[in-house]
């Protein structure tokens, strides 16, 4: 029998409000972040007696959970987030530093097969003081933000950081020789935020193939957690460093994340093909009306092992490149210019010469009409001898009138460039020590090659840099 039931009206007045009632607890819990996994009173300071900074070198273990199980939406409230320790204590660097924050910060550290996780809960007493702006990518302003900083050679002097804003805002950046931030490098990762009474809080994802590490078992890195609270003018790390610090760095006072097992080698690889054309209608009397050009090429990206990666450019094409500011330049010294091509740009840093300018990047390529770039390679990164290596070749020349960019047609003023720079690091960054090679060969049996001696055509330099702190990284010498 089918028939219609009608409820008692009044009765479930009545009920509605508790139904209600239930519904919005439920939805409450389910958006609060876990209870358990980032309460602050579970977690053990790292702040200890030692010069009152903290303890050196605080260590944290990351868990190892299963592949997706973690959804980055800034909740903290899967079941992964449930296990591993809980690390806390962060000790305020300004306005009083070495003294304890005086907001809580908490995080938790987990892995897959896929990428390494950072939950990151940042408590606020008043959360009208939490401070947030939309801008772009690399360009955090006025705002609070969590710093994730990670050394995966554990070598005490390089790494990489990743900034989060409460607005989801991402910045980030590698580090070599402690200070030196290339802020060109925009790596593949993401990060969720979540906010409520208590706070807000963030989800990091840094997938293995957009950094590079050693693979194996075992494995321990360098770590260090920033917050910034931008309405407090405070900021606070999980360890700190004392003011006379700032010179030798601070690499060498990060914590250490350890616990990393079965991490293997990526294979990644990124190819970036273009093809460029354009028809011109020139309107000149006897000529052509239609001018048409093309241009093709393509950037390619391999991770050649976990900890070398290889960059090659074919053909490659920077007309949207910003171009160079007007320099009005009435003395006799070359103006030099800043390098803005892309290609060149990324990774820079690992040609650095000790301030010294062997390398001068903005002469490949450039400096006579229709020069273009025919292909260009670049291999960064460490051997399993923990050497480093940066080496760089590229081969130019200048197109002939009507030839285009035809990439099977040599053009004339053909030019090799090479550069090679070797180094190794020791006692945890205090003592480095490396050789540098840069080389230029210009074909000779080229007949509009400008006239004069051979040497005036080639060029080779040979540098030796290093670099020793000593007395607890109180003075240095290079």
């Amino acid at each position: 029998m089918i028939g219609t039931i009608t409820p008692d009206l009044p009765e479930a007045r009545v009920h509605r409000p508790i139904l209600i009632l239930v519904l919005l607890v439920s939805a409450a819990a389910i958006a609060a972040p876990h209870p358990d996994a980032f309460d602050p009173a579970v977690a053990g300071p790292s702040l200890g007696a030692a010069h009152g900074f903290g303890t050196a070198h605080p260590e944290v273990a990351a868990v190892r959970v299963p592949d997706r199980s973690i959804e980055l939406d800034g909740v903290l409230d899967e079941a992964a987030w449930e296990v591993g320790p809980l690390a806390g204590g962060f000790t305020m660097m300004e306005p009083e530093r070495g003294g304890r924050s005086s907001q809580i910060t908490t995080f938790k550290v987990v892995y897959d097969s896929r990428a390494v996780y950072f939950g990151v809960a940042c408590f606020e007493t008043d959360p009208a003081l939490t401070s947030s702006v939309l801008c772009r990518r690399d360009n955090l302003r006025n705002s609070d933000l969590v710093s994730i900083y990670i050394d995966p050679y554990l070598d005490r002097a390089s790494g990489y950081n990743f900034r989060v804003s409460p607005h989801g805002v991402l910045a980030d950046c590698t580090i070599a020789d402690q200070w030196d931030r290339d802020w060109s490098w925009d790596a593949v990762w993401d990060a969720r935020t979540h906010r409520d009474e208590r706070g807000w809080y963030v989800e990091v994802a840094v997938p293995f193939d957009a950094i590079r590490y050693r693979p194996g078992d075992n494995r321990a890195w360098g770590l260090q957690v920033y917050r910034w609270m931008h309405g407090r003018g405070e900021d606070s790390g999980w360890t700190a460093w004392p003011r006379d610090a700032d010179d030798t760095g601070f690499f060498a006072l990060f914590g250490t994340l350890t616990g990393l097992s079965g991490l293997e080698a990526t294979r990644a690889l990124h190819v970036t093909p273009y093809v460029l054309g354009g028809v011109t209608n020139a309107q000149a009397p006897g000529s052509d009306p239609l001018d048409g050009y093309h241009n093709s090429g393509l950037d390619l990206k391999y991770a050649v092992t976990a900890d070398l990666t290889l960059n090659a450019t074919f053909l490659p094409d920077f007309a949207q490149v910003e171009a160079d500011p007007a320099v009005l330049n009435l003395s006799p010294f070359e103006t030099s210019y800043e390098e803005r091509r892309p290609f060149f740009v990324e990774g820079s840093q690992d040609f650095d010469f000790q301030g010294w300018s062997l390398l001068y990047s903005r002469r490949i390529g450039t400096g006579r009409e229709n020069a273009r770039i025919r292909a260009a390679g670049k291999l960064t990164g460490k051997t399993a001898g923990d050497v480093t290596v940066a080496a760089l070749v590229a081969s130019t020349d200048a197109t002939l009138d009507g030839q285009g960019w035809n990439p099977l047609k040599s053009g004339v003023h053909r030019a090799d460039y090479g550069v090679l720079r070797l180094g190794r690091e020791s006692d945890d960054g205090a003592r480095s020590v490396h050789v540098m090679q840069t080389l230029v060969v210009r074909d000779p049996s080229d007949p509009r090659e400008d006239d004069g001696p051979r040497d005036h055509r080639d060029a080779a330099v040979t540098g030796v840099d290093w670099q020793w702190n000593f007395l607890d990284r109180a003075w240095r010498a290079e």
